[in-house]
């Protein structure tokens, strides 16, 4: 009787420390720092946040909008920033050549094929007429921002043409004003982004000429960047890298649930999101480091990288999912 009542006193006692709360409360996740724009390469990301995958690995993403680019490599050099998403750049390239402690941990979005999310587009009166690359020779053609992806982009069609940007009329313009430029008929030839080939489409006023994935297969366009104060957690690292390679996972498909997660963050109307040519990152994480190479080296035959950049040393893999 005696071993009876203290076995049920036991028993009691654990039942109710399941009912009494920990005064401690409940174990804080850790909070990682990202900086990045939401936009059509994002669709891993979101699925992640959205499916609760940093929750399961005991994060929390603290996601900063308002740095973007070359922009963000102080602050992760820093430690104010823990990860960045950033676009491959001219001035990533000339951030990294002077020397900062960051490492590139993974892939985050590149051109797979039948992704070519990074798309020529040409006026309709034109489309006719301007079929191949060596048709743009003379033409006004645009891209957003010198060094910036599109600037890559097009020399690389240009050169299947046998062309180089000295042998088209270059301007600059924002994305999302490709279709007024159209409309007006201020530019001939666009290289834009995702939405914005399916923006041009949807209202009339252009037609896409190629998606550069048939250009430039596997082209890495972004990645993850990680601060030297991250790199020094290693363990907090890798979950950070799993949860979000779940994500990619789901997010490399252009399902209805995706749509509607970056539908959520960015603000893009579902059908274009339905109309654009999609994104992809290696599921595995992996980058393509010739593609970086190769990028290095057309930024600085063009003149906007100076200083030698040996790309390998900034990239450690060692930490993704196994």
């Amino acid at each position: 009787m005696t071993r009876r009542l203290a076995t049920v006193a036991v028993l009691g006692l654990a039942a109710l420390a399941v009912l009494i709360p920990d005064p401690r409360g409940p174990l804080a996740a850790d909070t990682v720092r990202i900086a990045t724009s939401y936009n059509i390469t994002s669709a891993g990301l979101v699925t992640a946040m959205e499916r609760g995958f940093f929750k399961e690995e005991g994060i929390e993403p603290n996601v900063d909008y308002s740095i973007s680019g070359a922009k963000m490599v102080g602050p992760l050099a820093t430690g104010e920033l823990d990860m960045g998403v950033g676009g491959v750049s001219a001035g990533l390239f000339n951030a990294l050549a002077k020397g900062l402690d960051l490492r590139l941990v993974g892939d985050f979005s590149r051109m797979a094929p039948g992704y070519g999310f990074g798309v020529m587009v040409v006026r309709n009166d034109l489309a006719a007429t301007i079929t191949q690359p060596q048709h743009l020779k003379g033409r006004k053609v645009a891209f957003n921002a010198p060094g910036a992806p599109c600037h890559y982009m097009l020399g690389k069609y240009l050169e299947k043409g046998g062309l180089e940007m000295k042998d088209v009329d270059v301007t600059h313009i924002p994305f999302r004003d490709v279709p007024v430029g159209f409309e007006r008929k201020a530019i001939d030839a666009s290289c834009v982004a995702e939405p914005a080939a399916a923006s041009v489409e949807m209202k009339g006023v252009g037609k896409i000429l190629t998606p550069l994935d048939v250009t430039i297969p596997h082209m890495q366009v972004s990645v993850l960047m990680a601060s030297p104060k991250l790199v020094k957690n290693p363990e907090l690292l890798r979950r950070w890298l799993r949860a979000y390679y779940k994500g990619v996972r789901i997010g490399n498909e252009k399902t209805p649930e995706v749509i509607q997660y970056l539908n959520k963050y960015t603000k893009i109307p579902v059908p274009v999101l339905q109309r654009s040519i999609w994104t992809y990152a290696d599921p595995r994480g992996h980058m393509n480091v010739e593609s970086l190479e190769d990028q290095v080296r057309f930024y600085q035959k063009v003149g906007l990288v100076k200083e030698k950049v040996d790309i390998r040393r900034y990239i450690d893999e060692s930490f993704l999912p196994k």
